[in-house]
């Protein structure tokens, strides 16, 4: 069985799921774009390129600071990543804990 490449469709229900499951919030299409447009503006913190075409970001919605996979070619959310992933910690967070 080969897997075919997702849609961007199929790619903005699996954020939105995600986003359900893992911070107890709903971004529906509209609050989707928002955060894509966002993205493409740089108004949203850059932490990590993935491949060629994804990228990881941080941003605010709702009051909480989460973590979304954003592709380049296909303009859409891929996933929103767990709240406890170390890469959305904050440096400075890591020097307060010696204190």
């Amino acid at each position: 069985m080969t897997r075919g490449k997702k849609t961007a469709k199929q790619l903005q229900t699996h954020a939105y799921v995600r986003a359900a499951q893992r911070y107890q919030i709903s971004l529906d299409e509209q609050q989707q774009a928002e955060i894509v447009e966002s993205i493409q503006c740089g108004e949203c913190e850059f932490i990590e390129r993935q491949s060629n075409n994804r990228t990881l970001w941080k941003t605010t919605v709702f009051g909480k600071v989460i973590g979304v996979v954003y592709d380049r070619k296909r303009k859409s959310l891929v996933t929103v990543i767990p709240p406890d992933d170390p890469r959305l910690k904050c440096p400075h967070d890591e020097d307060k804990k010696g204190d």
